[in-house]
């Protein structure tokens, strides 16, 4: 499935966005000074900034504004366009429903940031860079079921899958992991021992798990096309959960087309 590169959205995504937009927002005022941009385009470029996570400046050079404007409108937008697509993203009580009855693969994934002073916990031993760690849950078919939160870098997958209690959500014995959720109960590859090597049936056993695995993997980089979770993330690290929150209910918005 083919998305437009610039914005990340097809046609019919997009007229419904604008949609739901504009069923919340008055842009333009009768009184007051009216905004540098009108509201789709508005709309566009947050999409556009988020989608290919260009410097402001160059944005703004293309639409003939200042970076200020810019600035303005992806923080107005940006907050906007997740509290119009919450509704989309699913909830425990959805994932239990959808994962119910079927083989189901999980994957946490960082969203790389900079490296801001005075915060260690965004730093991934695992990744050597700062971050925040999302948990994924797809199922054997790619179809992605459900996305968490943002931790600090520094949560190591296990830990993020018993603090959200998937093991009492997911069944244990249909649920596929690597091997950074060894010990949390679900399916995963087996660790070679210390000094030692695996057998040969243990290495078709991995092998299989990586086979099955491969669904997770396209999908962390289908969400990595938004390029704010797949690059450094330059606007405050305040911002990032709500910019987070807004790609995340894109991602569950435009498969509730499929």
């Amino acid at each position: 499935m083919r998305y437009k590169s610039s914005i990340g959205l097809r046609p019919e995504h997009w007229q419904e966005l604008i949609g739901l937009i504009c069923e919340q927002v008055e842009w333009n005022r009768p009184v007051g000074r009216p905004h540098a941009l009108d509201l789709s385009t508005a709309v566009r470029v947050t999409l556009l900034y988020n989608h290919t996570n260009l410097a402001q400046e160059v944005i703004a050079e293309i639409y003939g504004v200042s970076q200020r404007t810019i600035s303005r409108m992806v923080i107005a937008l940006t907050e906007l366009i997740a509290e119009v697509t919450a509704r989309f993203v699913p909830s425990f009580a959805d994932l239990t429903a959808a994962a119910t009855g079927k083989v189901v693969v999980v994957d946490g994934t960082l969203c790389p940031c900079w490296s801001w002073a005075g915060h260690h916990e965004l730093w991934s031993g695992k990744h050597k860079t700062t971050g925040h760690n999302i948990q994924v849950v797809c199922d054997l078919d790619g179809h992605l079921l459900w996305m968490s939160d943002p931790y600090p870098g520094n949560v190591h997958d296990a830990k993020a899958f018993r603090n959200l209690r998937l093991d009492t959500i997911l069944d244990p014995s249909n649920a596929i992991a690597d091997k950074g959720y060894i010990g949390v109960g679900i399916t995963t590859p087996i660790r070679k021992p210390a000094g030692g090597r695996l057998t040969g049936a243990d290495e078709q056993w991995n092998a299989a798990i990586a086979a099955y695995r491969a669904v997770i993997e396209q999908k962390n980089a289908h969400i990595k096309t938004w390029r704010t979770l797949h690059t450094d993330y330059r606007r405050p690290l305040r911002s990032f959960p709500q910019t987070y929150a807004a790609i995340r209910g894109l991602m569950f918005f435009r498969d509730s087309f499929d």
